[in-house]
């Protein structure tokens, strides 16, 4: 009976994601939220320019965040204070790490109200 309220919730409410990454997988899942309905991006996190280096397939996110809606802001860290902030200032139902080369701690795995999704490689569409 509880899941069959938060599915109801999230038809009336849509649900909100925020999507941390940089590369090619990444920019598969932006563009799968884009034509999902009920989806809401509130923010997108990726790398900051100086930091670029650290992938030799970094994609430019900002175009599809524009699209979205989303917020884009640059993370040196995903762990800092200053990153955990913003993600929760985003309120998410569900955060997606995807093409992110840094380990995700507990504080920021308990942000999500949903559930956190860790994503490798292989984007599964979950809409």
């Amino acid at each position: 009976m509880a899941r069959r309220e938060e599915e109801k919730r999230e038809e009336v409410m849509g649900v909100r994601a925020v999507v941390v990454g940089a590369v090619g997988s990444t920019q598969v899942l932006l563009e799968e939220l884009l034509g999902a309905p009920g989806w809401q991006v509130p923010l997108v996190l990726t790398l900051p320019p100086a930091l670029h280096g650290r992938h030799s397939d970094l994609v430019d996110l900002a175009p599809l965040a524009g699209d979205l809606g989303a917020r884009l802001e640059h993370a040196g860290q995903t762990n800092s204070a200053q990153t955990l902030a913003m993600v929760r200032a985003a309120e998410p139902d569900y955060v997606f790490v995807v093409g992110w080369s840094q380990i995700v701690g507990e504080d920021f795995l308990s942000i999500a109200d949903l559930a956190p999704d860790e994503v490798g490689p292989m984007v599964q569409k979950a809409l």
